[in-house]
């Protein structure tokens, strides 16, 4: 019972606000009043025996109740100065492996300062610099540094990628196997990934967050339909000129034809660019020679994103006209945000109107009160009369509405 009380002393320090602190002094009470040390299993003439061995060693002070020794008590008091005593017997009595709270504070915040002077990305940065600030306010310190070392590598491996790479690589030349990465570490980097990394919207799938991070799942491939003329890498070690212009129905181009292919430095034939955030609606776009069809799937990954910023910077020299086309609701909003902030400075909304709403009124869904609240803070003015049809009736509409011939 020795154990117990020495626990109960051990456990009141390490939670308590400053008195964990190395070298702090002054008595303190562990309290017994309505017998709140005992119960079923510390019953409560053990308690009050193990009490006084532990006051004849002198190592706390009984507050006897009523002031009659060994029958009952209010309080033990003990002094911080002693803290190193009690933990020392607590180490040999309860717990070989305990450290007081100070110890992981001083090796936790070592182990971020250092993280913090390797790792490059602002948001990673972010992640291990507020960890610090509220490292000696956490009670569970020891905890909180067994997962920091437990994501280590895998945050440095991310902060290390120049290029995609693919989950399960990636698992296994950071996490120690190919599945560990999605079965153990996943769900935490995308949550951190969420919360710290100014690249990250609230709108994005765990597979968008994973692939603004250039991890990802399958190859990437950007869909388009239209006349695009690009210079490929020849075998001769010149470069080769190719046109989607007879694929009619649109073509992909995977991640190593964006990571290659260069835009021709000429005047495009087209004078239009409309990305599309939905398929069905990409496919069913006719080809137009003055038009350049570009299938978003949502938000572009960085390979994607490299590569039409490398088309834009040709295409800004001519005069051109960049809409984006997507759902009547929040995520497609945020996407056309996206886009026109990372790509197309001068993107314009394509059938993202008020009157468009109207038209597909009939085929909306309900949106959530909590989604609705986001809709309302968005300050867009080209989005505000959309806006004010969702929120009046609570519908969002999906672009793949806009095909159904009898609307």
């Amino acid at each position: 019972m020795d154990r117990y009380l020495l626990g109960r002393i051990v456990e009141q320090v390490e939670r308590s606000r400053n008195d964990w602190r190395e070298g702090r002094s002054g008595n303190r009470t562990l309290d017994n009043k309505k017998g709140a040390l005992y119960d079923k299993d510390h019953l409560k003439s053990e308690v009050v025996a193990a009490a006084a061995r532990m006051e004849e060693a002198g190592w706390i002070k009984i507050n006897w109740g009523g002031g009659i020794r060994g029958s009952d008590f209010t309080s033990v008091s003990y002094r911080l100065e002693d803290m190193p005593f009690f933990y020392k017997k607590y180490q040999e009595k309860v717990d070989p492996d305990f450290r007081p709270r100070y110890h992981w504070v001083q090796v936790f915040s070592r182990a971020l300062e250092e993280e913090l002077s390797v790792v490059r990305s602002p948001w990673i940065k972010a992640c291990y610099r507020e960890e610090l600030e509220r490292v000696e306010t956490q009670r569970n310190v020891r905890e909180k540094y067994e997962k920091f070392l437990k994501y280590q590598a895998c945050f440095r491996g991310i902060d290390s990628l120049e290029e995609p790479v693919f989950k399960r690589i990636f698992s296994r030349s950071f996490c120690g196997g190919s599945k560990v990465f999605e079965s153990v570490m996943q769900k935490h980097v995308i949550w951190a990934a969420k919360k710290y990394c100014e690249d990250m919207d609230d709108t994005m799938d765990d597979t968008t967050v994973l692939s603004q991070l250039l991890i990802e799942d399958y190859a990437q491939e950007l869909a388009v339909k239209g006349v695009l003329d690009l210079e490929m890498p020849g075998e001769d070690g010149g470069r080769s000129r190719i046109s989607t212009e007879n694929w009619k129905y649109g073509t992909v181009l995977n991640s190593e034809t964006m990571k290659h292919a260069e835009p021709v430095a000429e005047r495009p034939v087209f004078s239009r660019v409309v990305t599309i955030e939905n398929k069905a609606n990409y496919v069913a776009a006719p080809f137009r020679r003055d038009t350049l069809y570009i299938f978003t799937h949502g938000f572009l990954s960085p390979r994607e994103r490299r590569f039409l910023q490398k088309l834009y910077d040709v295409w800004k020299n001519y005069e051109m006209e960049y809409y984006h086309s997507g759902d009547l609701d929040y995520g497609g909003m945020k996407i056309f945000q996206y886009m026109r902030n990372r790509i197309f400075p001068g993107l314009q909304p394509l059938r993202m109107d008020a009157e468009t709403f109207v038209r597909y009124e009939k085929y909306g869904e309900k949106i959530e009160d909590e989604t609705l609240e986001k809709i309302r803070g968005i300050e867009e003015p080209c989005f505000q009369p959309l806006i004010q049809k969702i929120l009046e009736t609570g519908l969002g509409i999906e672009q793949e509405s806009f095909l159904i011939k009898h609307a």
